[in-house]
Formats: C-alpha cells, structure tokens, sequence
C-alpha cells in the first residue's frame, strides 16, 4: 500500500506540474485559492453533515462527564 501510494502521489506530482505552470505563474497562484474556496463551500453545504454533536451539560470538556478525575 505504502509503495503505490507513493507512486501514485509521483505520477500525480508529475503530470499536474506542467498543466498548472503551462498558463503562467498566475495561474499557479491563483489555484491553491480556488481550491481552498471550493473546499471552504463543501464544508458549508455540508455542515449538518459533518457537525459534531453538541456537548451534554455535564461534559467538563474531557468526553468523561462529572466526577472523573483526569490524571
């Protein structure tokens, strides 16, 4: 799995190196911001999904509730 997986990212590395810089720099800028936007958007649509429950009164913040004592 470790092997492929490193294949996989230099193949990857490797052909989408020339199609980001083909255009020019500008182009190269411009898309880690497109993509960090459009990852910013999924997680809005997708927040009720992704949401972490909300923490119940007695929870101190430790996931144990009252009266444990953390060591």
């Amino acid at each position: 799995m470790g092997t492929a997986l490193g294949v996989g990212v230099s193949l990857g590395a490797a052909a989408s190196g020339p199609l980001i810089e083909g255009p020019g720099p500008r182009t190269a800028l411009l898309l880690p911001v497109v993509c960090a936007a459009a990852a910013a958007l999924v997680v809005l649509a997708c927040s009720r999904v992704l949401g972490v429950p909300p923490r119940r009164s007695s929870d101190n913040g430790t996931g144990r509730g009252r009266g444990h004592l953390s060591r």
